[in-house]
Parts: structure tokens; sequence; C-alpha cells
């Protein structure tokens, strides 16, 4: 296909075309007999790719990192979720002070223009004509005034600049590391996730082909690209590349998959970043005994007894902690 047909198939100009020629993200062939330029399938693809990056706000050079894989795609992607993040803590910040300043300023201009009206109902006429009130109704009237040092000045001082400053300098340093800590915990419980999950099949899981049926079934549901690599009653499946090994477990609620990683050391290497007192704490908000905290609390502070919420949760925690592994991990 030629160049014309390339941009109505992607919207894109010809002369945007040529620029990312240029910066070597597209590579079209020559014609040998005309020498022009002869686009192909791959080229489409290619260009809707960068089309769709540019739209995400990927710099060209992290897409031209990409397109000759010298960068992976989730990394990359992973990197540039994090810098709008911190973007948006930014810019939310930013409305929020600039909606701050914007009250104060109108505020402040309109107690002046009250105390200027006051002043020109009580002056005579001739005197009002020279006078720093009448300048301040022709500019509150929308016309031209020439703004003299003080008049600068005055408004400067309306944004109390040290202070403001400050302020935003905190927030900015307690909003990163809030998000921080936000995206970190988030980071840890997706690989908590990805160590293990349980399900309820559809049957009882009585042979082999059963048990690969409920797998596949469980990945159609869900939108996972399972590949079952050894069946058999502890059959061994990946998950984007990730192996884990199956086991069916009987209760009183029928049959039950757990299915827990081969190797989950293989996933420490992405939390390396996160001090092993933080994972601690985040593997307590995480797992069973912080939902089993609050709920002591809870009925502590409803029947006003410790001891009572004590002996209660003492009974029944074991097999809440039991419901909370088996069946919500």
């Amino acid at each position: 296909m030629n160049i014309n047909e390339l941009e109505r198939l992607t919207g894109i100009t010809k002369q945007n075309i040529r620029f990312y020629e240029k910066k070597e993200l597209l590579h079209p062939a020559r014609n040998s007999e005309n020498n022009y330029r002869e686009y192909t399938q791959e080229d489409l693809t290619r260009l809707k790719a960068i089309k769709l990056l540019r739209k995400l706000d990927l710099s060209l050079e992290d897409i031209r990192r990409i397109l000759q894989e010298e960068a992976p795609l989730a990394e990359t992607l992973a990197q540039h979720l994090k810098a709008l993040q911190e973007k948006q803590q930014e810019l939310s910040a930013c409305i929020d002070v600039c909606r701050n300043l914007l009250y104060k300023t109108r505020s402040a201009i309109a107690q002046t223009s009250m105390h200027y009206d006051r002043t020109s109902a009580s002056a005579p006429h001739d005197t009002m004509q020279e006078s720093p009130a009448y300048d301040s109704a022709r500019e509150k009237s929308g016309q031209t005034v020439l703004h003299s040092d003080n008049h600068l000045h005055s408004q400067l001082a309306l944004l109390n600049v040290d202070e403001t400053l400050r302020k935003m300098e905190e927030m900015e340093r307690n909003g990163g590391k809030f998000m921080s800590i936000i995206q970190d915990y988030k980071r840890f419980a997706e690989t908590e996730h990805l160590r293990g999950f349980s399900f309820k099949p559809d049957t009882m899981v009585m042979n082999p082909d059963e048990f690969t049926e409920a797998l596949q079934q469980y990945a159609k549901e869900n939108q996972l690209n399972l590949i079952v690599i050894k069946e058999g009653m502890c059959p061994i499946f990946r998950i984007d590349n990730l192996e884990y090994k199956a086991e069916r477990i009987f209760d009183r609620f029928g049959a039950t998959v757990h299915c827990s990683l081969t190797h989950p050391e293989d996933l420490e290497a992405g939390l390396e970043d996160i001090s092993p007192a933080r994972k601690q704490i985040y593997k307590f908000v995480h797992g069973p005994w912080f939902f089993l905290l609050m709920l002591f609390l809870i009925m502590a502070i409803s029947r006003r007894s410790f001891l009572w919420a004590f002996l209660v949760l003492a009974m029944i925690g074991p097999y809440l902690w039991w419901v909370f592994i088996r069946y919500f991990r």
C-alpha cells in the first residue's frame, strides 16, 4: 500500500508518517522500479501501535525502544504509569492551591471594591475623578487602567508567596510519600494474589479429564491464558509464564481446587525495592489477621467488653481464618 492508503487507514497525516520514519519508528520498503515507499500490513499494525502509545503520552524514545525490543513493554508501561500517577498527584495539589488562592483573591477584591464604593459615594464628583477609587471603578467596569508598581505589588501580595510555597512543597512531599506507600501495597497485593488462588469447580473433579476441564473453564471465565503442561490429579499449568500446581480438596461445601506457584521465589524479584519491615506490615494488612483484629474491635466497642469479644473471637476465629484462606484469596 502507498502512503495515501496508510493515511486513510490510520488517520495519521503523511507528514507525521514521514516524521516517524525519520525517527526510525517505521521502516517501509522501497519499490525497486520507482523508489516509492511501499507499506505492508506489518507497517500498518506498527503505525497503529505508535498512535496508541502516543495517545498514552509515551515519549518517542520509549516507543522506539519498545518497537526495537530494547525495553520490555510491561516494564516501560509500569514506569510510565508511575510517572503519570505522580503527575496526577502534583496536578491535584496544584488544583487545590489554585482554588484556594482564587477564593482568597476574589474575597480581597470584593472587600476592596466595597471600601472604594463607600469612599466614592461620600466624595465630591470632581475629587472622585482623580481618586484611586475612581481608578478601581474603571478597572472593575472593564476599562483599561495603567497598573503601577504599587498595584502589581498589592496583586502579588494576595498570593502570600512564602506561605503558599511552603504548603505546596509540604503537600508534594506528603502526597508523594503517601502515593508511594499505596503503589507499593498494590504491587505487594498483586504479587500475593499470584502466589495462589482457589475456586469451586462445577463438578467434583473425579478424574484427570474433569480436572483439566475445570481449569480451562476457570481460565475462560476469568479471561486467563492458561496452558496445561502436565495432566493428572495434581496437574501443572502455566498462566502468563508463571507455573502453578493444582490440587483438589474436599470440604463440607464440596470440592475445591487450590492452585499455588511451584516457584514462589520468582515473585520476589519485583519487590526488592520494598523494605522487609514494610512487607511485614503489608502482609498483616493483606492477610486474615487484620480482618480478625477489626472484627474484634467492632465487637468489643459494640458490647463494651474486650473479654466478651476475645472469647467469641477465640471460638469463631479459627473458622473465619479457614474461610478467608480457602475462599477469599
